[in-house]
């Protein structure tokens, strides 16, 4: 009997390495807290630049994925792509999708600041 496959949304979250996404905002939140005195009106600029910052890393590992395709065919055939559980053109649009709305996200920050 075979192992059953993992589920489409856990094949995603590998992807996009869900658990680290976390560390994007992290980040985002502690150099904007440590540049710049919080004031009230800044939760939704804060938000805009963690979502950037979620899309642009999830699009590096997307891409990233993509890229290493046939590396990780013998070194991690688990991995979404080449257990053939996510195509890799999927991928491929979905990384650079996520790119896409990262600087999106970057550019209507600076354009709420102003710059």
């Amino acid at each position: 009997m075979n192992a059953p496959q993992p589920s489409v949304p856990r094949a995603f979250a590998e992807l996009i390495r869900l658990p680290n996404l976390f560390t994007a905002i992290a980040d985002v939140a502690m150099g904007f807290l440590f540049v710049r005195e919080f004031a009230e009106g800044d939760l939704p600029l804060l938000a805009i630049l963690a979502a950037g910052s979620v899309f642009l890393y999830a699009g590096g590992t997307t891409l990233n994925d993509v890229f290493d395709y046939r590396v990780d065919l013998e070194q991690r055939p688990e991995r979404p792509l080449p257990s053939g559980r996510i195509g890799r053109g999927l991928a491929r649009w979905l990384g650079l999708e996520f790119l896409f709305l990262g600087v999106a996200a970057a550019w209507l920050a600076a354009y709420l600041l102003g710059r």
